[in-house]
């Protein structure tokens, strides 16, 4: 799962940070699985979505005028169903736009706003995610400049998991990517991972949650920025929610290295090694070895399964 960047399309509108007379919730979810935020005043149509839809609740991203007014404009809303994504804007040219020749399906208004600041209101920002096509609304700038960094790993997923593959082939161990998912967890940009011996953060625990379409014992790889302190990984993870930690400017190995510790594998002095202690980026060989030992402790694991 990759800890998701967006790019910044300005200010959709403005609105209410807190509530007040004249004022209703704008309330906000989250689908992991296709990678969706939803935004409604319908608090049955929220609660629909997180019931049987697969959206995740999160709370309320603002407040909004409860009636059209003099000065207000209406936020119109449309949805993508092959992106999965649903729109928000003030303008009816882009709306009408969107519907006629971008695949997005009219769903009317979602609520009276503001198109200029007024008193008490802020902006709400707007983002875009093209990898995952998902436009992102919040009124947080911290929130905001955390999900607009770029935190996709340097080295491809798919480098990576071919390297995997070819240094577990000592072990016989098939690896399988199953799902790869873009998420959106700010505060796990740069996860802060404490230690990394045993014991999990607060952050760790936020963002181990997110695990969507994974099975039991599949182990999860969260792809972030950076960890805090600075680790190309870390494999300590929640009770029962095996996975682990890989930084942005890991190498080709550090997946491996990495889900090897969940496996049970420990560290060693030995550049030769995929389990060396020294750094993934010191390996000196092609595919770094696995002793046998090491191929029993994974074949052991609960995490490897006999097909």
């Amino acid at each position: 799962k990759v800890v998701q960047a967006y790019v910044s399309e300005g200010n959709a509108c403005f609105v209410y940070p807190s509530a007040g007379t004249g004022r209703k919730p704008l309330y906000r979810s989250y689908s992991g699985a296709t990678g969706d935020h939803f935004y409604t005043t319908s608090l049955p149509e929220h609660q629909n979505a997180v019931a049987h839809l697969g959206y995740t609740d999160e709370g309320i991203a603002c407040w909004v005028p409860a009636a059209a007014g003099p000065v207000t404009v209406p936020l119109y809303r449309s949805y993508h169903p092959g992106a999965s994504d649903h729109f928000y804007t003030t303008s009816l040219p882009e709306h009408q736009n969107a519907v006629a020749h971008l695949g997005y399906t009219d769903e009317g208004i979602a609520c009276p706003t503001y198109a200029t600041s007024q008193p008490g209101t802020s902006p709400l920002f707007r983002m875009f995610d093209a990898d995952t096509v998902d436009h992102f609304y919040t009124t947080s700038a911290i929130e905001r400049n955390s999900a607009e960094q770029n935190v996709g790993p340097n080295v491809s997923l798919s480098t990576t998991a071919t390297a995997m593959q070819n240094a577990y082939n000592q072990a016989s161990i098939q690896v399988s990517v199953v799902t790869t998912q873009f998420i959106s967890v700010p505060p796990a940009v740069d996860v802060d991972v404490g230690s990394c011996s045993g014991s999990t953060t607060s952050e760790q625990n936020h963002l181990f949650g997110n695990r969507d379409d994974v099975q039991a014992n599949d182990i999860t790889v969260y792809f972030v920025r950076t960890t805090v302190p600075a680790f190309n990984g870390c494999a300590t993870h929640p009770s029962g929610q095996p996975g682990a930690v890989v930084a942005q400017g890991a190498t080709q190995w550090t997946m491996a290295h990495e889900v090897g510790h969940v496996l049970g594998l420990s560290h060693v002095n030995d550049n030769t090694r995929l389990m060396t202690g020294n750094g993934t980026a010191n390996i000196t060989t092609n595919p770094p070895v696995l002793i046998a030992s090491e191929i029993a402790t994974m074949d052991g694991s609960p995490y490897t399964t006999d097909i």
